[in-house]
Formats: C-alpha cells, sequence, structure tokens
C-alpha cells in the first residue's frame, strides 16, 4: 500500500499546473436557481409518436391508386451456380426435412483427401488426364450413400471415374431423421505442376 503511495506522489509532483486555471463561479443574490435536466426524462409521460407509414404505403392495399402504376424488380442470385457447387433434389414426398447443400459439401470437403489421391495415380499413366467429373450422390437417412453415379465426365478414363465413385459410396453423413437426399456434385481435376 505505502508502494502505491509513493507512486502517486510521485506522479502530483511530476505533474505541471501551471497551465491549469481557476475559475470562480458567480451568480446574482437573489435570483431563482434553474437546473437542466436530462433530455432523457425531458419527455417522460408523453406518448411515442411511433412510426409514421402514411406516404409509404399511399396507392397500396385498399387506399387510393392500383398496383398498374408500380414496378416491381427480380432478383437473382448466382450464390451456389458457380462450379462443384451441389445440385440438390428432394426425392419422395415424405413431408420430412432434408438435408443442407452445405452438409453434402462439408463431407466431401472433408473426404477429398481420399479422392485426390486417386487422380494422382491415374495423372501418372495420363499426364495429359484432366476435366470436369459430374456425379450424382444419393444419401439415405442412415447417413449412407446408397447411390452414386457418373452423370457427366471430361476424364475419359473409366476406370478412375469406377474408382471415384466407389471412394465417394464410402463416405458416411449424420445419421438424420430426414428423407432420402439426392445431389449431384461436379468436381474438376487438374494437375498440379
Amino acid at each position: 500500500m505505502r508502494a502505491i503511495k509513493d507512486q502517486l506522489a510521485d506522479l502530483r509532483d511530476q505533474l505541471d499546473t501551471s497551465a491549469l486555471q481557476t475559475r470562480n463561479l458567480t451568480g446574482a443574490v437573489n435570483q431563482e436557481a434553474r437546473a437542466d435536466r436530462s433530455v432523457i426524462a425531458s419527455k417522460v409521460g408523453t406518448g411515442s409518436a411511433g412510426i409514421v407509414a402514411a406516404k409509404s404505403s399511399n396507392g397500396f392495399g385498399a387506399g387510393a391508386g392500383s398496383l398498374s402504376d408500380h414496378n416491381t424488380t427480380g432478383v437473382r442470385s448466382g450464390i451456389g451456380d458457380g462450379i462443384g457447387a451441389a445440385k440438390v433434389a428432394r426425392s419422395g414426398n415424405s413431408g420430412k426435412a432434408g438435408r443442407s447443400a452445405e452438409e453434402f459439401e462439408l463431407v466431401f470437403d472433408h473426404n477429398k483427401g481420399a479422392i485426390y489421391p486417386l487422380y494422382s495415380r491415374a495423372l501418372r499413366d495420363k499426364p495429359e488426364l484432366m476435366g470436369k467429373l459430374v456425379l450424382e450422390v444419393t444419401v439415405a437417412p442412415s447417413g449412407d450413400v446408397t447411390d452414386c453415379r457418373v452423370i457427366s465426365s471430361e476424364l475419359g478414363d473409366a476406370e478412375l471415374e469406377r474408382k471415384i465413385v466407389a471412394r465417394v459410396r464410402l463416405f458416411k453423413f449424420e445419421a438424420r431423421d430426414v428423407a432420402v437426399f439426392v445431389a449431384r456434385k461436379a468436381i474438376e481435376f487438374f494437375p498440379t505442376s
């Protein structure tokens, strides 16, 4: 405790007070004192004005005018349309929720270390081997891949395609109470060197 007092005393000794000014407060004698209150509490007891939306809804609904004079703009997103994006389709009409495209992509990303070595081995025999492979994958509620087939291929190597399909059939998704999930997955293969 004494060390702290010594440090504070040193700070007081080092403080230059020449720039500080002393001002005496003055007020008129016999004048009413006035204190300004906080703006926050100044309107206590009054109601809220709410949101004024009269002009924004003018001409719509049951109001005056018609919808024929109003323009709308359609927006289309390219998110998920890129190369490698899964095209998701739901089979059956069980009414159950389905798996998400994100979950599907995560499982593929997690297992890409098992797919690309197959391509690297095939590349040793065929250095010109490259292109896009599109697979259709069916995932059961148990998380097992029940079907995987080649939709299109630019590889031109049936043996490599067969090995990739066999490897994808070993992928394991989380078991969930969902509908059967069918998705397409495009995989690009290019030599790294």
